[in-house]
Order: structure tokens, then C-alpha cells, then sequence
């Protein structure tokens, strides 16, 4: 473009100068100072020269023509560009967070216990990578019976024992139980969550059995169940006087399991009360044995604790 600018102003200075060339040369042949073959010659050069004009004209506005069609070229060209380069933020927003999204972030502190999924292999998001476990926080799920279920409420003392730790008892407490009752062995049982206490000694994946305490009664005598009368009137025992004869004493009885049964009236430490006879698988006559007061009962429920 700058090529044909410039052709293009020298040959409108050659025009320019041939057209004063002509007029002198017309001026000096009129006044019969030169030849007509100078005119002529003259005549010659301005139309030469006006016929470059025109060629660098018309090369000017070609190359003007072919600059407007690279340059609308070029803008199209840039908005493709541009264009790439939005879908190429877009594709590296994208990846980014696909990038986020991969590296896996536990919810909490923990240990790990197991790794499912080994290093380098393909995996989908449904698949479990590791087991984390937060050993300090231990529960324990227990299976209760549906007719027992309704005994149980949140907060509720628990007794738990474990086959690792043999001899000892933890004070586990309800914390949840589930609306739901699932068949196990084609009995509906329901779920409860159990909260264990602290103890570094507990590991996750030991057996434990769990006994939910959903009544208490202390400072209580205790008799075995087969040592109480019971009829329309009350319930009754018979009690061996220092004379030796006996005496059936009314009793009213309070919390009771299944081989033992409390006693709130009726009863005092050290009487002597006559069991029936059988009871205990013992044959001919009774045989006494003292009332004695009993430490703080849990009543068990429900079918064997769960595991």
C-alpha cells in the first residue's frame, strides 16, 4: 500500500511536470522558437504522463481494495480467535474443577482402616477409596426385639461388655434408635445406636454385647420370683420365725426380671423366707434363705443382645 502510494504521487508530479513542459513548448513553438516535432514530442510525454497517473491510480485503489478485504478478513479471523480462546477459558475453568472435584477430602480427622481402591486405578465416584475410622468415638448397634422396642428412649444407660476386654463393663448410653424395624431371621427387630466412652483400649471391629438398663431400682431386697405367692389379693411369701413356725406375710413387689423379683413392703433384712418347695429344683420339704438387700438392678430385656 505504501508502494503504490508513493508511485502514485510521482506520477502525479510527472503529470505536473509535463503539463508545464507542454504549455512552455507551446509558448516557444507559437513564437517560432522551436520545432513541431518538440510540440509533438511534448504532446507525448504529458499523455505518457497521464496515463501512468491513471495506472498508479487505479493500482492505489486495487491496493486499497485488497487492504479493506485483508482487513475484514483479519476481523473475522480475530473474532474466530477470540472465540477459541472463550471456549479454551471455559475448557480450563472446567478442568479445574474436574481437578477439584478428584482429590478427595476426608469429612473428618481420622485413622485410616482399610484402602479399597489401589494407586493409578480407574475408578467411578460411587466407588469407596479408603476407611477412615475416628478412634475417639466408638458406638455400638444393638438389635431389640419389636415387643421391646418401646421401652427404650434416648439417653438410656447402657451395660457393655466385650469379648476383648473380659471382666469389665462400660457405661454406654442410647443415643438413637431406629423408626424402622428390619427382619432379621425373619423376626422384625429394630436398630439402636449406643455410645461408647472413651477408652484407647477399644478398637473398631471387636464383639460386644450391650444391656439396656430401661429401669432402676436401689436399695431393694431381692427373692427369687419362685419365692413369691401371688393371687387375687396380692402377692404373698412365707417368712420362718426364730420359734420356727411360719408366717405368710403380704409383700408389694416392684421391678423385677426373669429369675429375680424386688421387694419394697413387707420384708426386712435378715427374715428368713421359706421357698416353695421345688423351687430351684430341690424336692420335699422348703428350705429358708435370708432376704437380702440388693445393689443398684438393671433389668435386661429383649433377645440376646445384639453384636
Amino acid at each position: 500500500m505504501k508502494s503504490a502510494e508513493i508511485a502514485y504521487a510521482n506520477a502525479k508530479q510527472d503529470l505536473e511536470t509535463a503539463r508545464r513542459n507542454l504549455e512552455a513548448t507551446r509558448i516557444v513553438y507559437e513564437a517560432g522558437g522551436t520545432s513541431r516535432q518538440d510540440l509533438l514530442a511534448a504532446e507525448a510525454a504529458y499523455a505518457a504522463a497521464e496515463r501512468a497517473l491513471e495506472n498508479a491510480e487505479a493500482a492505489l485503489a486495487a491496493q486499497r481494495k485488497a487492504l479493506n478485504l485483508r482487513e475484514a478478513q483479519l476481523q473475522k479471523e480475530l473474532e474466530a480467535l477470540q472465540e477459541a480462546l472463550r471456549q479454551a477459558q471455559l475448557t480450563l475453568a472446567s478442568a479445574r474443577e474436574d481437578l477439584e472435584a478428584v482429590e478427595v477430602k476426608a469429612p473428618f480427622s481420622g485413622v485410616v482402616l482399610s484402602q479399597e481402591a489401589s494407586l493409578g486405578a480407574q475408578v467411578s465416584p460411587e466407588t469407596a477409596l479408603l476407611t477412615l475410622g475416628d478412634l475417639s468415638a466408638f458406638r455400638l448397634v444393638l438389635q431389640v426385639d419389636e415387643t421391646e422396642i418401646g421401652k427404650v428412649q434416648v439417653g438410656q444407660k447402657v451395660a457393655v461388655t466385650l469379648d476383648g476386654l473380659p471382666g469389665e463393663t462400660l457405661e454406654g448410653e442410647v443415643v438413637a434408635k431406629s423408626p424402622k424395624a428390619e427382619l432379621v431371621n425373619n423376626i422384625p427387630v429394630f436398630e439402636v445406636t449406643v455410645r461408647l466412652p472413651a477408652d484407647p483400649r477399644l478398637r473398631p471391629g471387636m464383639s460386644a454385647d450391650g444391656e439396656i438398663v430401661v429401669q432402676e431400682a436401689k436399695d431393694v431386697i431381692l427373692l427369687p420370683k419362685g419365692a413369691v405367692r401371688r393371687g387375687p389379693r396380692g402377692a404373698s411369701v412365707t417368712v420362718l420365725r426364730p420359734d420356727g413356725s411360719t408366717e405368710t406375710v403380704p409383700v408389694r413387689l416392684g421391678l423385677e426380671d426373669s429369675t429375680r423379683v424386688a421387694v419394697l413392703e413387707g420384708l426386712q433384712e435378715g427374715d428368713q423366707v421359706v421357698l416353695p418347695q421345688g423351687t430351684g429344683g430341690s424336692r420335699g420339704t422348703g428350705s429358708p434363705g435370708p432376704a437380702r438387700p440388693g445393689p443398684t438392678t438393671p433389668v435386661p430385656f429383649g433377645p440376646p443382645p445384639g453384636r
